[in-house]
């Protein structure tokens, strides 16, 4: 197995969280006011309120590490990316 890879992938994981609450308080609106929320590219999330008044609101990842220790997957791939089963 070992002589057909040429590419490694591995695929870590990062959680990351709003308080709408909070965000409504900043923002002076009311939690009950939202009439849609979306999490966009790039850790934004998207804020819609019932009056169309829209928020963007960017998360906060300083502090925030994803862990690198351990992998959550990993694939393994030939030269033409084709999956390469682990033995």
């Amino acid at each position: 197995m070992k002589n057909k890879i040429a590419n490694v992938e591995a695929v870590y994981e990062t959680t990351l969280s709003w308080s709408l609450e909070s965000i409504a308080e900043k923002e002076g609106f009311k939690v009950e006011d939202i009439d849609e929320i979306e999490i966009g590219k790039y850790t934004t999330l998207y804020i819609s309120l019932k009056n169309g008044t829209s928020f963007n609101i960017d998360a906060d990842i300083n502090g925030h590490e994803t862990d690198y220790k351990y992998p959550k997957e990993e694939f393994y791939f030939d030269k033409d990316w084709n999956t390469v089963e682990e033995e």
